[in-house]
């Protein structure tokens, strides 16, 4: 029988190894969790929900919500390879996360191997940092969702805008060409009908920027999320 690629191996079983190693080391699960979420855009609750399933390592990459711009700073040998000479982007993704565990084993800090000295510390200076036509729809959104969770904070969790009362309750991000709303996988099941028409996977919800973002939506589903969550 062929040996399977990591592509093909259960998402759940890979993840594991990289668990058991790091803890080897004094490391936690969550400090692993960390580098899944920074580098793919899952959110916490999400990840963990993925993993329960038959997922595969290959699909658990191909359907990640937003990659990190910052995964070309991941750089060095992991296993004899060079991570930044790798071409094709899925298997160098897949080297990153490697390498940010091997990273962790060998004791560096969590936000040194989450490359976080340049990250935002606040929403304004992460929605500061973006181009003129994102900052738009990220005030706009922002604001939508103030006004459904009044009595929220606003941090930056996971690297990305989060509104929170003693627990992550929505996150939001710009990316490429999409503003995605991060709720959790419930809401998203919650909302599924008036979600129909729009592009969803558990646990996100991306709308295209254009002048049609549902925000009366929006504040729908972060009042759910403040009253569920």
């Amino acid at each position: 029988m062929a040996r399977k690629t990591v592509f093909e191996m259960n998402a759940c079983s890979v993840y594991e190894m990289l668990v058991r190693k790091a803890e080897r080391k004094n490391r936690t699960r969550e400090e692993v969790d960390a580098v899944y979420c920074w580098l793919l855009g899952y959110s916490p609750e999400n990840f963990k929900q993925i993993l329960e399933t038959d997922i595969t390592y290959g699909d658990l990459f191909t359907n990640a919500p937003a990659v990190n711009p910052k995964y070309t700073s991941v750089t060095g040998l992991i296993c004899g390879v060079r991570v930044e000479n790798v071409v094709d982007t899925q298997m160098r993704l897949v080297c990153c996360v490697d390498k940010m565990v091997d990273e962790l084993s060998k004791g560096k800090p969590l936000g040194k191997v989450l490359r976080s000295g340049d990250e935002p510390a606040t929403v304004d200076e992460y929605i500061a940092a973006r181009d003129e036509k994102e900052q738009k729809y990220l005030r706009t959104v922002r604001d939508t969702i103030r006004q459904a969770l009044p009595d929220a904070e606003e941090v930056i969790s996971w690297g990305m805008p989060t509104f929170r009362n003693g627990q992550n309750l929505i996150h939001f991000a710009a990316q490429k060409n999409h503003i995605g709303i991060y709720p959790g996988s419930e809401a998203v099941t919650v909302f599924s009908d008036e979600l129909k028409n729009c592009d969803v996977s558990k646990g996100t919800i991306r709308f295209p920027y254009n002048d049609d973002i549902p925000l009366d939506l929006i504040a729908k589903i972060a009042a759910w999320c403040g009253k569920n969550n």
